[in-house]
């Protein structure tokens, strides 16, 4: 990265029609500002093209010097997220940060004070009842990272030097649901291990909030997902293939007919990665649904 680096946190919000929670967001921000140097961090709103979004918070964005920006076109959940890991041109760590994971007053304390330590990746996790440095290795550990919430995006904090050169992962793993985590494995393939300072989750968020009618759709959370197994070594690939087809087999057969492609790259990434047995396993659901597929058929007719 050859900008210079005026401050130290971007925190980048992607939002869509969530104008409750946003507001709520902001609100809980701009309490968390007030107890550090606000100059240090950078507010960045991201709209993906809303129909509701109110001019309400628009001002209250310009009032507090928060950046609000608006796609022309609704890009999709994952790709309005990816855009965050293009923005902080100026910074030293990005957090991109859901609408809906709401901060705690003193969060931005907690977490300049992590990130003075310097680390590669900040987690807020509920693993820990104190902060402290871990050194997460390639073969060793890569799937603690999980363990300790990564998978979350809200509780994951990059070190924006350290993962320059894996950006492009999280557009290439843009189908997995996860595609940060693309990011993420492709660092620490390449580093084989980084300095990782872990924060107790409940000094970071204060909870997540659903509007009930305005819940988001998780069902591509379901797919894709076995595509990250590529980027692991040997031993996690299998291990990562096995965990996820025992907790979500029979939703993948579910969601054949809402994205036929990430239902066979995932079904690729469990024949090739998985153990023997999660391999016949799969090869039977896939019949098995082809059964199904074909008894709806003939009902038809």
């Amino acid at each position: 990265m050859s900008h210079s680096i005026t401050h130290k946190l971007y925190i980048y919000i992607p939002t869509y029609n969530r104008e409750v929670e946003l507001k709520l967001q902001i609100e809980a921000l701009l309490r968390a500002s007030k107890y550090i140097d606000s100059s240090q961090v950078i507010i960045h709103i991201n709209d993906n093209d809303s129909t509701y979004i109110t001019d309400n918070v628009k001002a209250l964005c310009k009032e507090n010097n928060i950046k609000y920006t608006k796609n022309t076109a609704n890009l999709g959940g994952n790709a309005n997220i990816l855009l965050g890991f293009l923005q902080p041109l100026s910074a030293e760590y990005l957090w991109i940060l859901s609408d809906n994971d709401i901060v705690e007053d003193q969060s931005l304390t907690h977490i300049l004070s992590a990130l003075d330590t310097k680390p590669d990746l900040m987690l807020a996790t509920s693993l820990t009842a104190d902060p402290k440095i871990g050194i997460f290795n390639y073969e060793a550990n890569i799937l603690d990272l999980l363990d300790n919430r990564a998978g979350l995006i809200s509780s994951t904090i990059y070190n924006l030097r350290t993962i320059n050169n894996h950006i492009a992962q999280a557009f290439f793993y843009h189908n997995s649901s996860f595609p940060h985590l693309g990011v993420i494995f492709a660092t620490l393939r390449e580093h084989k291990s980084i300095k990782v300072s872990l924060v107790p989750s409940a000094n970071v968020l204060r909870e997540s909030i659903e509007i009930a009618d305005n819940r988001g759709d998780y069902r591509l959370a379901y797919l894709g997902f076995p595509m990250l197994a590529e980027l692991l070594d040997h031993k996690s690939k299998k291990l990562l293939i096995n965990g996820w087809f025992k907790q979500n087999s029979l939703y993948l057969i579910g969601t054949y007919n809402y994205n036929k492609y990430l239902y066979y790259a995932s079904l690729k990434s469990i024949l090739r990665y998985g153990s023997y047995r999660i391999k016949i396993k799969a090869i039977i659901l896939d019949f098995v649904k082809h059964i199904i597929i074909l008894v709806k058929r003939l009902k038809l007719k």
